[in-house]
């Protein structure tokens, strides 16, 4: 729950994304956040760490300023490259 704490003040919230459902998958979900023009992409998942976060990448996109939701219009490659 801190994890989700954490983001959504950093990102601010509509934290939606994409989940995996495979049985043996070390990255459960993927989230979607708006900052500064870009996309960010952030894993969360099964971890031997003690964060459940694995992994973050921030993409320069337009979806980011689009007026539909992210989940709608962020591209979908940097997901299937996380999962």
């Amino acid at each position: 729950m801190l994890a989700n704490q954490a983001l959504d003040a950093h990102y601010g919230l509509g934290g939606l994304g994409f989940a995996n459902d495979e049985p043996d998958a070390l990255v459960r979900f993927v989230s979607l956040f708006r900052s500064d023009h870009h996309v960010v992409y952030v894993t969360r998942g099964v971890s031997t760490a003690s964060f459940p976060n694995e992994f973050a990448l921030r993409i320069r996109h337009a979806a980011a300023t689009a007026e539909q939701p992210l989940i709608e219009v962020a591209p979908i490659w940097p997901v299937q490259l996380l999962v």
